[in-house]
């Protein structure tokens, strides 16, 4: 599922394909597990194999907003936590039991370039 994922994008070859692949660990999330929550940061980003995710993030006067959902076949983290290394202001909880492929960012940034 994840290689047909990353073939799907057209940007790799099948030995990149199997090289990212191999990087990537697999988790179980029980329904209301969160991948990120606020305020901590977000250090990685998982294919979501099976579930269903909600994203929100809570107001100065302590209320749930959620803005999105996310669905099998699709990436989840929390971009900018991810990308600055900084606390998450948003928060993304199973509302079913999932299955993910998760890769490390430190895994991510060891990469070599692509050319």
């Amino acid at each position: 599922m994840l290689a047909a994922y990353f073939q799907s994008l057209g940007l790799f070859n099948p030995e990149e394909i199997t090289e990212i692949v191999q990087l990537f660990e697999f988790r179980r999330l029980s329904k209301n597990d969160y991948f990120v929550k606020e305020n901590q940061p977000c250090n990685e980003v998982a294919f979501i194999a099976s579930g269903i995710f909600r994203s929100y993030y809570t107001t100065s006067s302590a209320e749930d907003v959620t803005y999105c959902f996310r669905f099998p076949n699709s990436l989840i983290a929390a971009y900018s936590s991810f990308i600055t290394g900084g606390p998450s202001v948003e928060t993304m909880q199973a509302l079913s039991p999932a299955e993910l492929w998760v890769i490390k960012k430190v895994l991510l940034t060891n990469l070599p370039p692509k050319v």
